[in-house]
């Protein structure tokens, strides 16, 4: 009998100044079963995307210290080969800043479970890309 491989965790950095929220979305992807770190400003995700690999990040914009946009074309600068997916997830609605800034994906705060967990799944089914989004990504408002 053939031995099947054990499943792969997909890792998600979030990145949240909001206790609460980065607190909810953690407890949401740990039950949906992916490994998550939480990080409470856009310099420290900039620091852990250069040592850890990521699945997937989702990025406040509003946040002390480094923004979301900063931190974004930050992570962008630095990446060599393939390209880590960065979702934006904020209250505020300035998708094109969010794409312009190399964000692939936006959510408007407040997400639904639902939203997240399809949004998640969508972009770590993808994985890493060599290339930027296409050019329509920049153009087309994401889905809801």
């Amino acid at each position: 009998m053939r031995e099947e491989p054990a499943a792969v965790r997909r890792r998600v950095l979030v990145a949240e100044d909001n206790d609460s929220i980065g607190q909810l979305m953690y407890d949401l992807l740990r039950m949906w079963g992916y490994d998550v770190e939480v990080v409470p400003n856009g310099l420290a995700a900039v620091e852990r995307a250069r040592v850890a690999p990521y699945d997937l990040i989702l990025m406040d914009c509003h946040m002390p210290v480094m923004d979301g946009w900063e931190a974004t074309r930050a992570i962008r600068a630095t990446e060599r080969g393939a390209r880590v997916p960065i979702v934006a997830v904020t209250g505020e609605g300035d998708r094109d800043a969010c794409f312009a800034a190399g964000m692939d994906e936006y959510m408007e705060k407040p997400v639904r479970p639902t939203v997240l967990r399809a949004t998640i799944a969508r972009w770590c089914e993808r994985g890493r890309r060599a290339s930027p989004p296409p050019v329509s990504a920049l153009t087309t408002p994401a889905a809801s």
